[in-house]
């Protein structure tokens, strides 16, 4: 979520952040999990940003416009620490479990990472890819502008 303005919960790191040049110009979001999701954000700065070597958001580092980013790859071969079938076995263990949970809602099943993509995906593939009016519009006057033929949608 962008912030625009001040929320009453916003503490002073993110208050700066928000608000140093403007109400909301260059926003900030809030994290998720309560105090677990600032946790993780925290985590994830000191290894993307001091660990790599990039820096860290602190104010002294944000000049006009800019972004601090860094990225931090760690990449896990499971197979050099576990067998590969009693991985996929528990995972799929793991999934079932997650997933016969009584759901929030009756009519809405209890997803895993990745299902709405799947959802969606699938969806997509058997309908198409929703375009909204505006949108196709502007692809047609960018295609007719370089003498490429839309056809219009069946």
């Amino acid at each position: 979520m962008r912030l625009r303005k001040t929320p009453p919960e916003c503490r002073e790191p993110i208050r700066r952040l928000c608000h140093e040049d403007g109400f909301g110009s260059r926003g900030a979001v809030i994290t998720f999990g309560e105090h677990k999701g600032y946790a993780l954000a925290f985590v994830c700065e000191m290894l993307a940003g001091a660990l790599c070597g990039s820096g860290t958001m602190r104010p002294e580092r944000q000049g006009a416009g800019t972004a601090t980013n860094g990225m931090l790859t760690i990449v896990i071969d499971p197979s050099r620490l576990i067998d590969r079938e009693w991985l996929r076995a528990e995972i799929a263990a793991m999934t079932q479990y997650i997933t016969a949970s009584p759901p929030q809602h009756p009519d809405e099943p209890v997803l895993i990472p990745g299902d709405p993509e799947r959802l969606t995906r699938a969806e997509r593939l058997k309908n198409g890819v929703p375009i909204d009016d505006e949108t196709w519009r502007e692809l047609t006057e960018a295609a007719r502008a370089i003498n490429v033929l839309v056809e219009p949608p069946a």
